[in-house]
């Protein structure tokens, strides 16, 4: 009797992880999802600090292109785009899916100019299969770990503006300056 006791509490917790992995993981893409994002932040803030740096991409013209071409197109934009930045990262890093046709990523220990030459890989991984049909503009911000809810609000701000503006580039914080690119 002690023993199926034993077995069904493993069984729960190995359940519950099970759930609490799926709740953190973003179904479409694989990558950690907004909510794990949150969570870890929150961790991270309470450590040591350490320089931190943030990444925010976005598909640029996602909606006309889920228009002109459809939904499951654009599920296959977006896991692609989920493994493309995934494989562009380094080893330490987390990506994320942000939202809809947004991804973040961590990047400890990182200067804005480490943080800019790992955005341009990812830009130009996004890049890569589709031309210029497909492209993303990326923006960097840092900051010591311990005020990362500040830099994630200045590389989302600058991302907001990106929308509206210039894409198909890495830009870091105007601290920090841009990172030229190849592409227009």
């Amino acid at each position: 009797l002690v023993a199926g006791f034993v077995a069904f509490i493993r069984f729960g917790q190995r359940t519950h992880a099970q759930l609490l992995e799926l709740a953190m993981t973003d179904g479409l893409t694989g990558l950690k999802n907004r909510r794990k994002l949150d969570n870890d932040v929150s961790q991270w803030i309470g450590g040591e600090a350490c320089p931190t740096a943030m990444l925010m991409i976005d598909i640029d013209n996602f909606k006309m292109f889920n228009d002109m071409h459809g939904h499951a197109a654009g599920d296959d934009v977006l896991r692609r785009v989920g493994d493309a930045v995934a494989a562009s990262v380094r080893c330490d890093d987390v990506a994320y899916r942000y939202g809809s046709e947004e991804f973040c990523v961590l990047l400890p220990d990182a200067t804005a100019h480490e943080a800019g030459g790992v955005a341009e890989r990812v830009r130009r991984a996004i890049e890569a299969p589709y031309g210029t049909k497909v492209t993303a503009s990326v923006r960097v911000a840092s900051g010591p770990s311990t005020h990362l809810p500040a830099t994630a609000a200045t590389a989302d701000a600058a991302l907001f503006r990106a929308k509206h503006g210039v894409r198909n580039r890495v830009a870091v914080d105007p601290r920090s300056g841009d990172i030229p690119t190849t592409s227009n």
